[in-house]
Formats: structure tokens, C-alpha cells, sequence
């Protein structure tokens, strides 16, 4: 059970009608792991009621869901995989934007689901095989983006891993997705892929193929499909991995570098590749709590134990796992997106310590579909930010935290640009051995053609039975 006091002198996030609002949040929640040889999985969900005393806001509730599992069906060879996700974000990256996760402005609740069927095993020890079916569908409640449903399938047969230097696999796959406010888009691809080990680190491996879909024009076209990469594992905690590729929508490329030392991780991110956006905003490799979990693999290998002990060290000391540089916003589009990430996360002697720094370039890949949303607006969203997240544990029971965070967007307008800064300081405390109790202050500066500024106070208590 927990309950949140939060006080803002700006509620609206507004300039000329600054108006101040106190809001008192009252939830439950259920949180559990399951870990079994047929069974792996965890769930995390919350129902939380919100009252504001001076009515500037209008009551109502709120749901938070993070949920994966994997079922072993029948004889490690049919598997059920399904994942849910409910939370707040960001309905336009052009409109006011919120410092924090919980504002009423720019955010709406967003729900997905996706379930996958699957086969998989080895035959006469030789080939591998995988059958997949997938349905996965978004909502949420803002009416200018499109609700998506998706479905689709693949197959794969290939030689099995450590049979041979060489190996093959072809594989076949289709999918279709519809949005709401536009129209249906189906992906269709057949490729064959080959590769060599050169040494036990050093894989290098090229693929072709055919894809065939309407997202560039409203008739269904063939295009060619080529890619050539490598993936390096020089010890074991690093790792080089890079791609080129050539689709219909030109080239594309997915560049990953990983360090671990002992207490410290290095990773950069590159990839330029094509998005149906709300079916994969909720990724969370980089949060931090995705890159934490990266670093405790020096700890624990178990992901189940893993995750359970980057939940317990974020919640001692005070920071979300959810935070990021640049939060997610709802489309209506397939897009072709570049993204780029720097990050460096450390445990310190008493802390955590994270620095982010990334960039992200969005483009509609359909110019001519007007269906809402920022890309009507601009047809290229330009995103930049850094952040800083430091937590230093004072007592065994008492940390203190504080998170910088910087966000740039930029459209093909000049008045579209904003720059959006917040500095939070807060207090986390155990106490008792089931509750914990935090205090935070927030100091918000937004710039842009609607600019604002805000000061925010929030207290909140939590125990676990």
C-alpha cells in the first residue's frame, strides 16, 4: 500500500494562469516473481486514486502494469510467451512537456498487450527450427493517436548452434498492423543468412532476401533485402556488435558497444531502422533500471534473482527505474528512426551513480498520410538530452538522491523548438523493515513558445505486507 502527498505551484504548466494545486494519491499494489522450471515470469501492478483539494484538476485514477511470462507448454518444445505494460506517456513531443511521469498534461494512459505462441527445438541434433504466431495490440485514451493492432507470424530453420565454423538459417515472416486513424500496413519477408566463425569470439555473417509491403506507396511493392555484420566478444564482459543493411527504405544499421568492469558499465547505442512506434516505445534496455540490470550480471547470471536485486537497490535508494533521457511519445505512423546512446553507470562505495546522453531523429516514411499527431505537424522530430542520476546512501536506512535531466526537441518549425530542464533533490528512509518514506523537491524550466515554470513538493509513504 502507499500514499503521495504532492504539492506544484503550476499545475497547468502554464505562463499567464499559473494556478497551485495539492494532490493526495491513495493506491495498493501486488508485485511477485515466479521462477519455476516451466514458469518464469514477474508482475507489477498498481491501482491508484487521485484527489486534488482545489478542484484545479479533476479526480480520477491511474494503473501501472509491467508484466512478462514465459510457459513451457509441453516438453520444452511449445512455449507461451506474453508481456503487458499500462502506463502514462507523452501523447505529443511538440506540445507542453511534463518534468515529471504523473502530470495531467501532454500524458495519457497507454495499454498493451502482446501474447506469442511458439515451437522450438532441435532436429537430429543438426537444425534447429522455431514457429512463431504473434498478436499484440496498443490503446490509449488520447483521441488525435491511433490505437494499433497487430499480428503476424515467422518461421525459421537454420543449423544448430556449435555444429560447425559455418552456419546457415532461412527464414520467413509477414505481418500486418492497423491504426485506427490510418490504415493497414503489411510486412511480408523471406531471407537466408550465412555465417562464419573466425575464432570462439569473432562471428561474421551476411544475409538476402525479399520484402514486399505498401509503406512507401498504397500498392503492395517487392524490394530487395541485404545485411552484413559481426559480433565480437573479445572476453566476456565486452561485447562489438555491428550491422549494415539495405531495405526499402534505404540503409539501415544497428551498432552496440558494452564494457563491464566489476562496478562499472560502458555501453553505446547506434541503430537506424524502421518503427511502428507504440508496439516498442516501452522498451526498457535503456532505463535505469535496464542498465543497472546489465551491470548486476557480474552478480547474478539468474535474470529472475537479477531483477529482484536491481528492484530492492533502486528502491533503497530512491530512484525510478523507469527514468530516461528521452521518454516515449505516442504516434499514429511507421516512422524510420535513428537513435544514438552514450551511458556510463557506476556503483559507487554507498551509491549509484548514471550519466545518459542520447539523441533520436524521427521521419515519417509516408509523407502523404495525414492521420494526426506530430508528424502532421512536422515530418521530422529531432530529440537531444543528458541526464545525471546520483544516489549516496548517508545510513544504512537514510539516502540521498538527485537527478538532473536536460530535453531538446526540434521540428522543421522554428516555433516548434523547446528545451525542458528539472533538477530533483530527495530523501529516501527505511522506516521500518516493510515501510519506506521519501521527500523530493522539483525545480522545472520549460522553453519554448508556451514557456513555464514550476516548483513541486512530493512525500510518499510505502509498505509491504
Amino acid at each position: 500500500m502507499f500514499a503521495t502527498q504532492r504539492y506544484t505551484d503550476n499545475f497547468l504548466l502554464s505562463t499567464s494562469n499559473r494556478q497551485s494545486e495539492w494532490t493526495t494519491e491513495a493506491g495498493a499494489g501486488i508485485m511477485g516473481m515466479v521462477n519455476t522450471p516451466r514458469l518464469t515470469g514477474s508482475v507489477d501492478y498498481s491501482l491508484t486514486g487521485l484527489y486534488h483539494a482545489r478542484g484545479i484538476g479533476d479526480d480520477s485514477h491511474q494503473q501501472a502494469l509491467d508484466g512478462q511470462m514465459l510457459l513451457d507448454a509441453w516438453n520444452s518444445v511449445a512455449f507461451i510467451e506474453a508481456d503487458a505494460s499500462i502506463g502514462l506517456e507523452r501523447v505529443s513531443a511538440f506540445a507542453v512537456q511534463p518534468a515529471e511521469g504523473g502530470s495531467e498534461v501532454n500524458t495519457s494512459e497507454a495499454r498493451r498487450f502482446r501474447v506469442s505462441p511458439f515451437l522450438r527445438g532441435t532436429w537430429g541434433d543438426a537444425v534447429d527450427y522455431e514457429a512463431r504466431v504473434t498478436k499484440q495490440v496498443s490503446r490509449s485514451n488520447a483521441s488525435t493517436v491511433s490505437d494499433l493492432d497487430e499480428q503476424g507470424w515467422n518461421l525459421s530453420l537454420g543449423s544448430a548452434n556449435d555444429v560447425s565454423r559455418f552456419g546457415w538459417e532461412v527464414a520467413a515472416s509477414s505481418t500486418k498492423t492497423d491504426y485506427s486513424l490510418g490504415r493497414s500496413i503489411r510486412f511480408d519477408q523471406a531471407t537466408a543468412l550465412g555465417r562464419y566463425a573466425v575464432s570462439p569470439t569473432l562471428l561474421v555473417f551476411a544475409q538476402v532476401g525479399r520484402e514486399v509491403n505498401d509503406v512507401l506507396t498504397s500498392e503492395r511493392t517487392s524490394y530487395s533485402y541485404t545485411s552484413a555484420g559481426i559480433d565480437w566478444r573479445p572476453m566476456e564482459t565486452a561485447r562489438v556488435a555491428a550491422s549494415k543493411s539495405n531495405r526499402y527504405f534505404g540503409s539501415g544499421h544497428n551498432v552496440s558497444l558494452e564494457y563491464r568492469m566489476s562496478r562499472v558499465l560502458f555501453r553505446y547505442l547506434d541503430s537506424r531502422d524502421v518503427t511502428t512506434s507504440q508496439l516498442v516505445s516501452g522498451s526498457d534496455v535503456s532505463n535505469l533500471g535496464g542498465l543497472l540490470n546489465s551491470l548486476y550480471q557480474n552478480v547474478e547470471a539468474d535474470p529472475i534473482r537479477r531483477a529482484q536485486l536491481v528492484q530492492a537497490e533502486l528502491q533503497r535508494l530512491g530512484l525510478p527505474a523507469d527514468l530516461t533521457t528521452i521518454p516515449a511519445y505516442l504516434t499514429s505512423a511507421v516512422a524510420l528512426q535513428r537513435t544514438q546512446e552514450f551511458s556510463v553507470t557506476m556503483l559507487t562505495a554507498r551509491g549509484v551513480l548514471s550519466f545518459s546522453l542520447q539523441r533520436s531523429r524521427s521521419r515519417q516514411l509516408d509523407s502523404a498520410l495525414n492521420v494526426g499527431g506530430d508528424f502532421d505537424l512536422s515530418n521530422q522530430i529531432d530529440e537531444k538530452g543528458w541526464s545525471v542520476a546520483y544516489a549516496h546512501r548517508l545510513t544504512p536506512r537514510l539516502s540521498l538522491n538527485t537527478i538532473f535531466q536536460q530535453l531538446d526537441t526540434d521540428g522543421l518549425s522554428a516555433s516548434l523548438s523547446s528545451r525542458l530542464r528539472s533538477l530533483t533533490v530527495g530523501l529516501n528512509a527505511r522506516l521500518a523493515p516493510r515501510t519506506i518514506g521519501s521527500v523530493s523537491v522539483r525545480r522545472s524550466s520549460y522553453q519554448a513558445t508556451s514557456p513555464y515554470r514550476e516548483l513541486a513538493v512530493r512525500a510518499v509513504l510505502v509498505h509491504r505486507f
